[in-house]
């Protein structure tokens, strides 16, 4: 048979026509005389199963293809069938029954016996025929029905384990079509129902495979769940079950499940998200009709008299629209519908796509944009359960942070596949590992929390079960030797039922290990291959790349990052050879070979035939055997690398891809985003195998764990141009835009002046110094210039001019950019109302346009650091707009401020309580971290303990430089205990409301004077806790604190800070509220400030913030009531009640302070243990 099908499909795959040939030859001889006369034969049902497989690996799907192997197969069934019956006649042999035979009668029980012996016709057995009353005809379209549902099932394409589950609708009418279906719109009577997801004893499979059996899928609303486990295990098969509500959800929660690209048309990409919302664009086209429909009414209404009988029905046409039209309205504001352009145009920012792209059609984009906008579209519909399957592929650095940030703010429940652990580790709360055909859950974990946990499981799982096993053991040795011993049988009975009792333990799952292993690397003389001068466009007039200089060598460890777009594969294209350059010199050994693995390696790999029989086809000369050995040291086991590769998953393809790749004995491999599609331990075996791999490595990845296990140095390819980053890739991922307001312009500079030192540069930017780390997250900061020079990425602003030329004339006045001094001509005066809403507003447009281009230049924006007063007009007033603006334009952002309330003894502004309370009403909603600095408290610390008789502006902003070097050190050195922005505030800020902070600094120096005596932990540790070193006017004492946060810097004992913290806890407990157990956040770094051997910086959330607040709000109080000074604001436009507001709103912060301090760890426990019996009456 076997060469009958090699002469009807010649091109067909060795293995796959030798199995079918002995599949149906084992069929014939197996199962004769066995068949079924109520159904097919096995050996049709063998028949029909050869048939599909020949025509599915014949690569032809056409009718005459199709008819030539079912006769094929046909001719050999004929075969086997004639000669299975003369078997049958050559004797006795066992026969089946397959008509009901009576007997009641001695004669038919004769009969019967004789069937059993095969002597006997059964038609002379049976007393009686019993006629069938089976419809024939009905029997035949029956089973015509349910062979076309096969049909259609066995040819039905699953993509297995990329994001491509649901296929691309043919058209945007078949999309709305199936969102509507999957999605059906609520209007009303949905809010009191529960978003949570529990369903039991669910069952999942796949082409007859089961991925899940008997579990249980619970899914907390609001919760972001990591879906994590071996490749191929189904992970990618559940979303789709999900997404298609095959699994039994609620039709009140909606689902959305991303595809992997969108189809690309004429339509704009901004439009193409806005319509992904389908039900909006419904109800808004519904909208437009029923308002035409009503001006129709009204236009017939005016000629009609009230009592006529066409009035009647027009007025009660109008009353149906108008409730209708209510309903619709009430959805499309719950919806948000107004904000929608402005949200998708975020979203797409965020993504990577500028104004300009944003109104591309998206038939221009690419595959990976295409992706990126369906990733966009999901985001902008927010549904109620959000499905994403790998979404970190094919996205750059920046990308990938701002899904991370994006997705840890998402209101509603993510259920995210990936397999990057920084990723999972920034945004999951919880983990579902899938294994087995089950879900396991690890509460509150992300992927490090849960993976330490999986494992000590897995250890206990298995101690256990062999602590069992040998009890059991025991236990049958004792009963087998006594269990006929009758001195011994009440004992060994015993030992029976204690057998019987013993739980059954499930045995412990094979160890899941994946070990990489590229061959020997033979050694060769330098140079190996470089790049010299190379420029590269894909047209003349559109250079790409420009003077990129290269050099690989065999000890290489090389990672190229940058945003999507900026060229990296085409570096490696050009390196390869692939692609030939326009100028400049490429270079290789003459012995090199490189091996290439391509970020769509797929497309490279015959998906219809085995891996070992592609091997054999490209890399000849070898046995099955070593192919299938080779396959091994990659993961491909067993009998999988003779499965056609397109039944693998994405990981198990990407595997075979570099089991190729290491036939070729590479010196250099060249890879591009090689950890896509593999799951953990594979990206982990991968690792591995790269470090220990003799030659060079250089790569293209926005994997974080990769590019950090794996490569020794980082190079940017951004702009046209390639250059090795000074930084580690933690230092790549954090940047900050400063920004400042009015006289703080002179703090900036001066803290600028304090960075500027630390990291070795003069005050023209100039790198002057000697120490590596210096220059090691200098990008944090500053951006790179020409000639060595570096320029803060920082905007200066005012509303008159004199601040910013004082700035210039300063000692670091040339080190900002000077576009970046954005100032007007008049000035605020003061005035609140006048910077916020009428000569701020006017201005900061300006301002955000230099805000965006400083954004844009960021390759991963953490946030926003603002230093401003809250007591004058451009400050306080403009101050407050630009953070609303900011935090409008860049929701998902740090912003942090450094807010100065300025002090009568150093002030000469009366109105500061008005400016001051209108300031913290927006700071209460549009500031994540505020840090208090009251010039007040920084007077004191001049003047009591630095002994300055007359101190200026000059010496307390650099008290506040000292502070704000301090707060953001762990941002710009490397140290043992980091926190940037965020993490400080997620351990900082219990209550979004309560982020106010006060702050201080040890040891405390005058401006110009350095300390020469030496300090201790313990000392600085006593000094950062004393009141006079805070800089806020409030003592901790009259409080309690909620968190703080101390950061150490220079050569510190850890064990020495956590002794001295825990010191402090246990010494001063009833300054720390009791129901958060651990309030002291630690942090350290190596590097000192200048001119101090160590030093500490403190920031505390005390609820003694609150007397800060009080004294403005008394002052705000005495001149608010007799509306003194009121007509200068109102006069700019401002309305009185924002007064009122901004009032309510401070005193209601003053009362949750105090609610807070005064709350006890058993006072709600309590309260309910009261209001318990109420509810039980």
């Amino acid at each position: 048979m076997e060469a009958d099908i090699r002469a009807v499909l010649p091109n067909i795959d060795p293995v796959i026509s030798e199995y079918s040939a002995g599949y149906l030859t084992h069929a014939s001889t197996a199962w004769a005389g066995d068949e079924e006369a109520s159904g097919p034969s096995p050996l049709d049902d063998a028949a029909s199963t050869i048939t599909e497989l020949l025509f599915s690996a014949s690569g032809s799907y056409g009718a005459a293809t199709h008819d030539k192997v079912r006769s094929l197969v046909e001719k050999w069934v004929d075969k086997y069938a004639a000669a299975s019956n003369r078997e049958e006649n050559r004797g006795p042999a066992v026969r089946r029954l397959d008509q009901t035979i009576q007997v009641s009668t001695q004669r038919n029980m004769s009969s019967t016996l004789a069937v059993a012996t095969g002597a006997v016709d059964l038609e002379s057995a049976n007393v009686r025929k019993v006629e069938s009353r089976v419809d024939k005809k009905k029997l035949e379209k029956a089973e015509r029905k349910i062979a076309a549902k096969q049909n259609k099932k066995t040819f039905k394409t699953v993509e297995y384990e990329a994001s491509r589950l649901i296929n691309q609708p043919e058209s945007a009418e078949s999309y709305e079509e199936f969102y509507m279906a999957v999605n059906p719109l609520q209007l009303g009577g949905q809010s009191g129902k529960s978003k949570d997801i529990k369903i039991d004893n669910i069952d999942v499979s796949i082409g007859g495979n089961r991925i899940l059996t008997d579990t249980t899928l619970t899914l907390s609303y609001g919760h972001r769940y990591g879906l994590v486990g071996n490749n191929g295990v189904g992970k990618s098969t559940l979303l789709r079950a999900l997404s298609r509500r095959e699994v039994p959800i609620p039709t009140h929660i909606s689902i959305l499940h991303v595809e992997q690209e969108i189809t690309g048309d004429d339509t704009p990409a901004i439009q193409a998200v806005l319509d992904a919302d389908v039900w909006r664009k419904v109800l808004l086209k519904e909208q437009a009709e029923i308002n035409q429909k009503l001006a129709d009414i009204e236009a017939q209404r005016v000629s009609m008299a009230d009592t006529s009988t066409d009035a009647a029905k027009l007025d009660k046409d109008r009353e149906a629209q108008d409730q209708r039209l209510g309903d619709i309205q009430s959805k499309l504001a719950e919806m948000e519908s107004d904000k929608a352009e402005s949200r998708a145009a975020s979203i797409l920012a965020g993504l990577g796509f500028s104004p300009e792209r944003q109104q591309f059609a998206t038939k221009t984009f690419s595959g990976g944009w295409r992706m990126r906008l369906a990733l966009a579209r999901a985001l902008f519909c927010e549904p109620d359960l959000l499905l994403l399957d790998e979404p970190s592929n094919m996205l750059d650095v920046p990308s990938i942070t701002f899904l991370s940030n994006y997705l840890q703010g998402y209101p509603s429940t993510v259920l995210v596949v990936s397999h990057d652990r920084a990723f999972l580790n920034e945004i999951a709360t919880d983990i579902m590992h899938q294994h087995s055909q089950r879900l396991d859950y690890y509460r509150s974990s992300n992927f490090d929390a849960f993976y330490a946990t999986k494992e000590e499981r897995k250890k206990t799982a298995k101690r256990e079960y062999e602590t069992q096993m040998a009890q059991r053991a025991h236990l049958q040795a004792f009963i087998d030797k006594f269990r006929y011993n009758a001195a011994k049988s009440s004992e060994a009975q015993s030992r029976i039922k204690k057998l019987e009792r013993m739980p059954v333990l499930e045995a412990p799952e094979a160890e899941y290990t994946v070990h990489f292993k590229f061959p020997d690397v033979e050694k060769m003389s330098p140079p190996i291959v470089q790049m010299s001068g190379v420029t590269f466009g894909y047209t003349p007039a559109n250079i790409l790349l420009k003077n990129v200089d290269l050099d690989v060598q065999l000890d290489s460890r090389i990672g190229i990052v940058g945003p999507n777009g900026a060229g990296k594969t085409t570096i490696l294209k050009l390196l390869i050879g692939k692609l030939q350059s326009t100028t400049g010199i490429i270079s290789q050994n003459p012995r090199l070979r490189v091996g290439y693995f391509a970020q769509h390696h797929v497309d490279a790999l015959d998906l219809n035939a085995s891996a070992v029989s592609f091997m054999a086809k490209m890399y000849p000369g070898r046995t099955d055997e070593e192919y299938r050995r080779q396959l091994g040291a990659f993961g491909i086991t067993g009998t999988t690398g003779l499965q056609k590769m397109e039944l693998l998953s994405g990981g198990q393809k990407s595997r075979v891809a570099f089991a190729c790749l290491a036939l070729t004995n590479p010196h250099i491999l060249v890879l591009d985003e090689p950890s896509n599609h593999l799951d953990i331990e594979a990206m982990d075996a991968l690792a591995e195998a790269l470090r220990e791999f003799q030659g060079g490595v250089l790569m293209v990845s926005h994997d974080v764990t990769m590019l950090q296990t794996v490569c020794t140095s980082l190079w940017v390819c951004d702009n046209g141009t390639v250059e090795k980053f000074p930084g580690d890739r933690a230092a790549y991922t954090e940047y900050n835009v400063h920004m400042s307001m009015d006289q703080c312009g002179l703090a900036l500079q001066s803290v600028m002046q304090t960075i500027s030192g630390e990291h070795g540069l003069d005050g023209s930017g100039v790198y002057n110094g000697t120490s590596e780390l210096q220059l090691e997250r200098m990008n944090v900061y500053f951006n790179e210039a020409s000639g060595n020079k570096y320029v803060p990425r920082a905007v200066l602003v005012d509303l008159e001019p004199g601040t910013m030329d004082a700035v210039r004339a300063g000692p670091f006045g040339q080190l900002f950019r000077p576009d970046n001094f954005v100032f007007g001509q008049s000035g605020a005066g003061n005035n609140w109302a006048k910077g916020h809403y009428t000569e701020g507003a006017e201005l900061v447009d300006q301002v955000l346009d230099v805000v965006r281009r400083e954004a844009e230049g960021c390759d991963c924006l953490q946030g926003f650091q603002i230093t401003h007063s809250l007591g004058g007009g451009t400050g306080a007033g403009m101050g407050t707009l630009l953070i609303s603006k900011i935090r409008e334009e860049f929701p998902d952002r740090m912003m942090a401020t450094f807010s100065v309330v300025p002090s009568p003894k150093v002030s000469d502004t009366v109105v500061e309580p008005y400016n001051a309370t209108l300031s913290i009403h927006q700071l209460v909603e549009n500031s994540d971290e505020t840090f208090c600095i009251d010039n007040e408290a920084l007077y004191d610390i001049c003047m009591r303990t630095l002994k300055l008789s007359n101190p200026s502006y000059g010496d307390l902003n650099y008290l506040v430089s000292a502070v704000m070097s301090g707060v953001t050190v762990s941002l710009r050195f490397p140290g043992q205990l980091n926190s940037d922005l965020r993490k400080l505030a997620v351990n900082m800020v219990p209550f979004p409301r309560l982020h106010f902070f006060m702050v201080g600094f040890a040891p405390l120096t005058a401006r110009g004077a350095h300390s020469f005596r030496a300090v201790s932990v313990p000392e600085l540790t006593q000094q950062m806790f004393d009141p006079k070193n805070m800089m806020a006017a409030s003592d901790f004492r009259n409080g309690r604190y909620l968190t703080c946060s101390a950061i150490f810097r220079g050569k510190v004992s850890m064990k020495e800070v956590e002794d001295q913290m825990r010191n402090v806890q246990n010494k001063n407990s009833s300054y720390f509220v009791e129901w958060i157990p651990n309030n002291v956040q630690t942090a350290l770094c190596s590097i000192p400030p200048r001119g101090l051997k160590m030093s500490s910086t403190f920031v505390g959330n005390s609820t003694a913030i609150q007397e800060l607040f009080k004294r403005i709000g008394e002052q705000f109080t005495a001149m608010f009531r007799r509306k003194a000074f009121l007509h200068w604001y109102t006069g700019e436009g401002m309305d009185e009640m924002e007064f009122t507001e901004a009032e309510s709103n401070m005193n209601d912060l003053v009362s949750e302070y105090q609610q807070y301090q005064e709350a006890g760890v058993d006072e709600e426990e309590e309260e309910y243990e009261e209001e318990a019996p109420l509810e039980e009456e």
